[in-house]
């Protein structure tokens, strides 16, 4: 009975109940439209500034890191050429004679160099032997002085080489003066550079070069090279 009016009612207002059902599904759409849109996700917006932050840190860091142009051509400006030894130090260091200056013992012709330890022909005695000075030629009694300041270590008289003089100098130096006619200094005199010592003779195993200083100059036991540091 009851669906019976219910449907009764409904067939008689068919168009109002039509006409509310169009007018509320409008609404509903209209209400709908209206909401506001979902925005984007804040973490994801978050997440690409942070990103993008991170992108500019490294692209400036890269940036800082490569040294520019005028950098480099700073730094190669700065390098320091390599120091040329000029061929005055070289003597020096080869000669060893930085602080050491020796006074001739008197003026005079080398007429025997320096050997070392090559054998030298002596004439004199028919054999080869080792040279450790050199022999300055001179007149019989020419002044022999000194060459650097000392103390008069030994003074003999040999029959081969003739009188000798030695005399020991600061930091192991000696020097000997042989085939001297004469001594004019005693053992323990103190000497200066360019005293004299004696004079010149002919020393008997040297004889056959006639009247000639035969000079020594010796560094803590290693004879050297007199002409080397002559002043």
């Amino acid at each position: 009975m009851f669906f019976t009016k219910a449907w009764n009612f409904i067939k008689k207002n068919a168009f109002y109940i039509g006409l509310v059902v169009c007018v509320l599904a409008i609404g509903t759409i209209s209400v709908i439209a209206s909401l506001p849109q979902p925005e984007d996700d804040p973490s994801e917006i978050v997440d690409n500034t942070q990103g993008e932050n991170l992108q500019d840190a490294q692209e400036q860091r890269d940036d800082e890191a490569k040294p520019s142009k005028d950098a480099l051509s700073g730094e190669a400006s700065k390098s320091p050429e390599p120091t040329k030894t000029s061929n005055t130090a070289k003597t020096n260091v080869n000669r060893g004679s930085a602080t050491v200056s020796l006074t001739k013992p008197l003026e005079g012709e080398i007429i025997t160099s320096f050997s070392g330890e090559t054998l030298v022909f002596n004439s004199t005695v028919n054999m080869w032997m080792t040279h450790n000075g050199i022999d300055i030629s001179a007149e019989n009694n020419t002044e022999v002085v000194a060459a650097l300041p000392g103390e008069v270590s030994s003074v003999v008289n040999d029959d081969s080489k003739g009188k000798i003089v030695e005399i020991t100098h600061t930091n192991g130096a000696k020097t000997l003066y042989a085939g001297l006619s004469e001594a004019d200094v005693e053992e323990g005199s103190k000497v200066n550079a360019g005293q004299k010592i004696g004079t010149a003779g002919t020393p008997a195993f040297e004889s056959d070069k006639g009247p000639h200083l035969h000079f020594e100059y010796s560094v803590e036991g290693k004879f050297k090279d007199p002409t080397e540091y002559f002043a």
